[in-house]
């Protein structure tokens, strides 16, 4: 139960701060663990590495905000 406590508390970490700059180790910080064991255990409960997961979440987010302007995607791009 504790491990899933920890993932669920790391996947908060990462989410409220997705467009800030983190890295496993900020992560592992936030819920007491060592970046090794928080990456295996997140990756053996997700299937996902936690570099992974922050890259996927900021995608989506990207693919959200194109969505959302009706600017062409090369001027987005140049921004």
């Amino acid at each position: 139960m504790e491990w899933l406590i920890s993932i669920r508390t790391a996947i908060e970490y990462m989410e409220e701060h997705l467009t800030d700059d983190i890295s496993a180790q900020d992560v592992a910080d936030r819920v007491y663990l060592s970046p090794f064991f928080l990456q295996r255990g997140f990756s053996l409960m997700t299937g996902y590495g936690i570099g992974e997961y922050i890259r996927n979440r900021k995608l989506y987010l990207a693919g959200q905000v194109l969505e959302e302007k009706e600017e062409k995607e090369v001027y987005i791009a140049t921004l």
